[in-house]
Parts: C-alpha cells; structure tokens; sequence
C-alpha cells in the first residue's frame, strides 16, 4: 500500500514539472480551444488527488486507547435494591438480587461472624450493586433490624464489615390477634419471640387474652451484641395493664414492686415428726371445748431442734399463757407481713430484734404451757390474721430502697418511648 502511495506521488510530480514547463512554453496558444480541455482534464485530476488523499488520511485514524479502556471496564449502571428479609433467609434473598454464588458466600459469612441468621428474619436491607455485561457485582449494602445495623463494602473482592448500632433504648408495639406468638413472629426474629415468651413464663404472666403488647429492648454499640429485652407491657381485654422489667439478670413485677428472682421458698420448721393436730376447728384436749386451732401441732421428742423457715426478724421471744415459751419470727414480704409463731418450746434462746436466717436453729421442742406432750405448736399470720400453715408455701422478698429507685428511673425510660 505506501509503496503505490509514494510511487503515485512520484509520477504525480513529474507530470506537474512537465505541465509547468510546457505551460510557460505554449503561453501563446493559451487561448486554443484544444489547450484549454487538456488544462481542464489536469484540473480534475488534481482534484482527485486531493480527494484520495483524504480518505487515506481518514483510514490511518487511529482512536485514543483511553476511551477504549473506558468503553470496557465503566459500569453501565448501579442499582439500589430494598427488600425485608423473609422466611427465605439472607442467601436467597441476596441471589434474587443477581448476585453469584460465590459473591452470596463471602457476604453471609461476614455477617454471621458479627450477628447469628436467626436474627436477620424480618430486618430491613438495602443492596447497591453494579451491573456489567448483563451480570451483577456486589458493592455495599445495610441491614437494619431491631437492636442492630450493619454495613457491608466490597472492597478488591473482599468484603468489610462494620457495626453501625449504636447504644440506644427502643420500643416496639403491636396489636394482638390471636396468638400472641404467631403475631410477634410476623415482624420480630424468632431469637426475641423467644425471649419475649421466656420472660413471660418465668413472671408466671397468660399469654391468652392480651389485646395489645409493648416491648422494650436495648440497643448495644458492641459489635456483635444482639437487643436484650428489658420492658414488656401487656393491655388485657378486660382493661387490666401488667408491666414487667428485665435489668440486672432480675426481672421485676412493676405492678407490685418486687421481684420474681427474689423468692423464697418455706421451708419446714422441724426435720420429720407426725401431725398430731392440724389446723381449724376441735376440742381442745385440756379444755375440752370447742375452739380453733390456729396453727399445726408436730409431735416429736423432747430436745428437737426447730428451725426457721425463711429470714427474718424475731419479734417476741417470751413466755404465752397457753403457748408457753413462745417466738415469733416477721419475714420480709413484699406486699404483706407474714409471721411464723412457735409455741412450747423448752427455753427462749433467741432475743427480740435479732436477725435469723433460714434454716437457723430458734428453739427446741418442749411441752410449756398447756401441753399434754412434747409437740411444737406452729402457726403462720399473713397481715395479722392466722392462715393454715401449709397454703403458704413462698412468697416474694420485697424490693430494698436503692433497688426501688433504680427499678422505677429505668420504668420511667421505657414509658416516655410509648
């Protein structure tokens, strides 16, 4: 090809020297009609000359390698994909976003690593990615749920992670219809459906006929650290509201002020021994009338030792007509005195005031007063008034003052949430 170039351009050359030298040597036939074609005809061709020129130029062109390199690797659009996380889990939801198998793989097990799958049911996500060639290639995405943010970034292949949540108190509130579980579950994770039931169970609370549920939880700025429910109310269809909060691994009956980790469990004031008497009406056995027997009598021998059945404060430790030696013991109820009473012991070696703890040795069992053979005579008043011994079987510990306080300043939190 440049070898036809060069050599056109030389015959070119050499026709326009002869055409110069000849046009100033036959000026004086320049007005011959014949000359005047001929001229015409060398015209044309300079014409085409020019013309070929052009194009040939036109054929070299090559274009900049960098829009070239620009064509290829731009995308040619980003998309902004927002869905909630269903039953289906995060995998599939992120391959229907078009996302490869691989790219699904790096991306779920980054966030397993800061927050369990179970989770992610129900948490909000939005997905940016690039669309190349027909194909879709992850760049960063949030998920949001309750207690927990998360961001992920593409990064040369490699996936970053960062934990978003920051240290918060939320609250959530919904209508029930039905079973409360199954209307929890339509926009909470199972983990916190759990919780929630959990919590309810140990506060001895119905999960039938509840009409509306509020649940509180905290958010934690700790990477990996799932919401923690600390505040659940229940609205009753018959209009009754019960409020619970967990704080402290203690979760506390706010209606009552007391905690149902604070139990006590009664114990029995003797180790074995026989009934001989029970509670309610008979003939008594030395005055033989009617009369109520306020209490229990345990027949056991002399000397027995007798315990208390829970912590307490003494308060009498003295000598009864008909109880004979006699002590009485006020356990720290929440809402209501409750007080053990021992009679017929052989001596008082305890004092009044003094502190007791369950289990502690108060007595031994004797025969004082009016007796007809060693028993202990035991009895139990719940505000004053004798109830039977055996239907009190526990009772919750009533809340010190600091513990009050701090109980009510956290309550005081979750209701401004409302």
């Amino acid at each position: 090809m440049v070898s036809i170039v060069v050599k056109f351009f030389v015959d070119e050359i050499s026709f326009w020297s002869r055409y110069v030298a000849g046009f100033v040597r036959f000026i004086p036939f320049a007005l011959n009609f014949t000359y005047v074609f001929l001229e015409l005809i060398s015209l044309f061709r300079i014409c085409m000359f020019l013309g070929g020129c052009v194009l040939f130029l036109k054929f070299l062109h090559v274009p900049q390698k960098t829009s070239i390199i620009h064509e290829v690797i731009a995308p040619s659009r980003s998309v902004l994909i927002k869905h909630k996380i269903e039953n289906e889990g995060l995998s599939i939801s992120l391959s229907k976003e078009g996302l490869s198998l691989d790219q699904v793989s790096k991306i779920t097990k980054k966030i397993n690593e800061v927050i369990p799958s179970s989770w992610l049911y129900n948490a909000n996500i939005s997905t940016k990615v690039f669309e190349r060639n027909g194909s879709y290639e992850f760049d960063e995405c949030y998920i949001s749920g309750r207690g927990f943010k998360i961001y992920l970034k593409s990064n040369h292949g490699d996936i970053m992670t960062e934990w978003m949540q920051k240290d918060s108190r939320e609250i959530y509130q919904s209508k029930i219809n039905g079973n409360l579980s199954v209307s929890l579950s339509k926009n909470l994770p199972n983990p916190m459906v759990k919780e929630i039931l959990n919590t309810l169970q140990k506060a001895n609370k119905s999960t039938i006929g509840i009409s509306n549920i509020y649940v509180g939880y905290s958010c934690h700025a700790q990477s990996g650290k799932a919401p923690k429910i600390a505040f659940i109310e229940l609205h009753r269809k018959n209009g009754k509201i019960e409020s619970i909060l967990s704080m402290e691994n203690k979760i506390y009956n706010l209606n009552e002020n007391y905690s149902y980790n604070d139990i006590t469990v009664m114990k029995r004031p003797i180790n074995g021994g026989k009934v001989t008497s029970n509670y309610g009406w008979r003939i008594h056995p030395i005055l033989k009338v009617r009369k109520m027997h306020t209490g229990i009598d345990y027949g056991m021998p002399m000397g027995s030792p007798i315990y208390s059945p829970a912590d307490g404060v003494i308060s009498k430790s003295q000598a009864c007509a008909g109880y004979g030696n006699y002590v009485e013991v006020v356990h720290n109820a929440y809402n209501k005195k409750i007080a053990t009473g021992y009679g017929h012991m052989t001596k008082l070696i305890v004092k009044r005031n003094q502190k007791v703890k369950q289990g502690e040795i108060i007595g031994y069992v004797g025969k004082t007063g009016m007796a007809t053979a060693p028993h202990l005579h035991y009895e139990i008043k719940v505000n004053g008034k004798f109830v039977h011994p055996h239907s009190i079987k526990s009772f919750y510990k009533k809340m010190k003052d600091a513990e009050m306080r701090k109980v009510q300043k956290c309550h005081a939190v979750y209701k401004t949430l409302k």
